[in-house]
C-alpha cells in the first residue's frame, strides 16, 4: 500500500506538475491517513484527494486537514471546483470524498461527521441578483458610518460567505484577512470552526469595511 501511495503521481491535465510538486507531500500524508481511517484504497481515494488539494491551495486557503476535510470545504469543492466533470464522475467523487473526511475527521480529530437529516420540502431559493443589488445599494446608503459598515459586513459575510448568524456573532476583526493570494477569508469560531473564502463580488468590500476594524472588535455590532 505504502508503494502505491508513494508511486502515485496524478496525470497533468487533472494536476499540473509544478503544482504536483507543492502539494504531494500535502496529498501523501492525506492519503496514508484515509486508507487507515477509511473505506478506499489508494488506487481510489488519492485522485480525489488530490483533486481537492490542489483546489483548497488554488483558493488561497491553509492546508491543514481541519480546513482541507472540513465537510463545508468538501462540499464547495464538488460545487465549483468540479464543474468540468460528468454528473455521474461528480456524484462518485463527492461520495468518496465525503466518506473520507468522515473517517479522517473522526480518526484524527475526534469530530463526528453532522446528522444528516432527510427534508420533503424545497430548499429556498437564492437571491436572485436584482433583489441582491438593491440590498446592497441600500447598505452602502444608511445614514452614518457605523450603519453602512455595519449592513455591508453582515451583507458580505452573510451573502458573500455564507455565514449563518450563529456563525458572524464570533467574527472579529483579525478573523477577516487577505490570504497568500490575495482572496479574502475569514476564520469561522464558535460551533464550527472553519476557514472560508469569501465570493470574488464581495471581497473587496469585505477587506475595505473590515480595516476599520480593531483586530480584538467584533466586526458585526448592532445599533
Amino acid at each position: 500500500m505504502s508503494n502505491r501511495l508513494l508511486a502515485y503521481a496524478p496525470k497533468a491535465e487533472t494536476v499540473p506538475p509544478a503544482q504536483w510538486r507543492r502539494i504531494a507531500p500535502v496529498v501523501r500524508s492525506l492519503g496514508f491517513l484515509a486508507v487507515a481511517a477509511g473505506p478506499y484504497g489508494p488506487d481510489v481515494i488519492m485522485t480525489p484527494l488530490t483533486r481537492l488539494v490542489a483546489w483548497v491551495e488554488a483558493q488561497g486557503l491553509p492546508l491543514e486537514p481541519s480546513v482541507i476535510l472540513d465537510q463545508s470545504t468538501v462540499e464547495r469543492f464538488i460545487l465549483v471546483g468540479c464543474r468540468d466533470m460528468g454528473a455521474n464522475s461528480r456524484r462518485t467523487c463527492s461520495s468518496q470524498l465525503r466518506r473520507a473526511s468522515e473517517a479522517l475527521l473522526l480518526d484524527q480529530l475526534g469530530q463526528h461527521p453532522p446528522i444528516r437529516l432527510k427534508a420533503t420540502a424545497a430548499p429556498v431559493a437564492p437571491y436572485p441578483p436584482a433583489e441582491i443589488a438593491y440590498w446592497l445599494i441600500w447598505a452602502q446608503s444608511l445614514p452614518t458610518p457605523a450603519q453602512r459598515r455595519n449592513a455591508c459586513l453582515l451583507f458580505c459575510l452573510g451573502v458573500g460567505c455564507g455565514l449563518a448568524v450563529e456563525d458572524l456573532v464570533y467574527v472579529q476583526g483579525r478573523d477577516i484577512l487577505a490570504g497568500p493570494t490575495g482572496r479574502a477569508l475569514v476564520k469561522v469560531h464558535g460551533r464550527r470552526p472553519r476557514t472560508v473564502v469569501c465570493r470574488y463580488a464581495y471581497e473587496e468590500l469585505l477587506l475595505a469595511e473590515a480595516a476599520h476594524i480593531s483586530a480584538d472588535s467584533y466586526a458585526f455590532r448592532p445599533d
